[in-house]
């Protein structure tokens, strides 16, 4: 390649995160601890499985609180969204003045969504209740408004 060819390609691939930034267009998604699924505690029987048995296969939980009988503990994982979109964003280089005006437009906004896995267990180190509530269809995109 020749020198003038592989200038302009470092100067190009040095300019390249520094013009992402710079789009008319945000769209950023976060996912906190691993999302968890049915599959991942079908495993625990309330009155059968053990405490033990629950922490070996899912790991320590997020928060540990005690419980009138034993204790509960907790497993989360997040999931959030956000997106922007600045129609107006080229006005910037043609009229300054233009430019001024309103043109953000917030299409999605931006949610979170948090799973959430309870497990109840008692001083004998039984577990005796679990509860999933799955909440991800929060951080989800809508292109058209929807009832909720």
């Amino acid at each position: 390649m020749p020198a003038p060819a592989r200038l302009a390609f470092a100067l190009v691939l040095a300019l390249a995160p520094l013009l992402g930034a710079c789009t008319p267009i945000v769209w950023t998604r976060t996912t906190i601890n691993q999302p968890m699924k049915p599959a991942d505690f079908a495993f625990i029987s309330p009155g059968q499985t053990t405490w033990r048995e629950v922490t070996d296969r899912l790991g320590a939980p997020n928060v540990i609180d005690p419980g009138p009988g034993g204790l509960i503990a907790r497993y989360f994982s997040y999931d959030s969204a956000y997106f922007d979109a600045d129609l107006g964003y080229g006005l910037n280089y043609v009229n300054p003045i233009l430019a001024q005006l309103p043109h953000s437009l917030d299409t999605g906004g931006n949610g979170i969504g948090g799973d959430i896995l309870t497990v109840v267990v008692n001083h004998a180190g039984i577990v005796t209740l679990v509860s999933f509530s799955k909440g991800d269809k929060t951080a989800r995109f809508d292109v058209l408004p929807t009832e909720h």
